[in-house]
């Protein structure tokens, strides 16, 4: 009987079909290839298994099994819009994604609830290497209701105390803290000042209470009193009337005693 002689196996590992065709040695065997698997090491359409491995020995003709990669294994991201907060990230948890992965942003939404998802980032049903997941990074956005909506602040200054209130009223907002004080400048009963102050570009959202202030007129002058001591004859002497009268507002000479 002829002896079979025994031949090394080539390392056809990360190889495609077109190379191991073209390797000078693949006369030497059956070469056989089995359905194509997952590989989070070897690219799509590259060898990933080998049976038997590279360096062994075998009979010439003899038989190596390969199988091709069909790459990483993918998943595709969760579809998380409108749901809670915390059962997002639930799933997220369930699926193989890690706390210090995820990032929370609240941002306003008008058509979503508060709370709730308005979408992430991977979107959803993007394809994801499944040996990737763990350190795969997450961005969810979460509602936080309808954008306030801003208006434009009135000037109340000048206006009368009802007409402001009005003002307001039309305009989305509220009369807030009203008080007096004394205006050189505004007559009684008109708006002399506001809060929040009042400029051409200024924008509050709507529903803001706005505090007035109320003239109560001009400033009436201060009067002042000076109680003038009056002295019977013979209590003191004229000298010692003068010089007690002198240390208050008015000086008296002696003829005025």
């Amino acid at each position: 009987n002829t002896r079979v002689a025994d031949v090394v196996v080539p390392d056809f590992l990360g190889m495609t079909r077109e190379e191991i065709e073209a390797h000078e040695d693949s006369d030497l065997f059956d070469i056989q290839y089995t359905n194509p698997d997952y590989s989070s090491i070897y690219e799509q359409n590259k060898v990933c298994k080998q049976e038997p491995e590279g360096g062994s020995t075998v009979k010439k003709n003899g038989k190596v099994t390969l199988t091709i990669s069909l790459g990483p294994k993918n998943v595709p991201f969760p579809e998380l819009y409108n749901q809670t907060e915390e059962n997002a990230k639930k799933n997220l948890y369930n699926s193989g994604y890690t706390k210090d992965n995820i990032e929370i942003i609240v941002e306003p939404h008008s058509d979503v609830g508060v709370g709730t998802v308005i979408t992430t980032s991977p979107l959803a049903g993007v394809m994801i290497a499944a040996d990737r997941i763990a350190t795969t990074k997450v961005t969810i956005y979460i509602s936080s209701g309808p954008p306030e909506k801003l208006v434009d602040l009135p000037n109340l200054i000048g206006a009368h105390q009802d007409n402001a209130e009005s003002t307001l009223k039309v305009n989305g907002l509220k009369l807030g803290t009203v008080t007096e004080e004394y205006s050189n400048s505004i007559p009684k009963g008109f708006v002399c000042g506001m809060t929040p102050e009042y400029s051409s570009d200024t924008k509050v959202g709507q529903g803001t209470y706005v505090d007035i202030v109320i003239s109560k007129g001009k400033m009436p002058p201060v009067q002042l009193t000076v109680d003038t001591p009056v002295y019977q004859s013979g209590d003191i002497t004229i000298s010692q009337a003068e010089l007690r009268l002198k240390k208050g507002s008015k000086t008296y000479s002696s003829s005025e005693i």
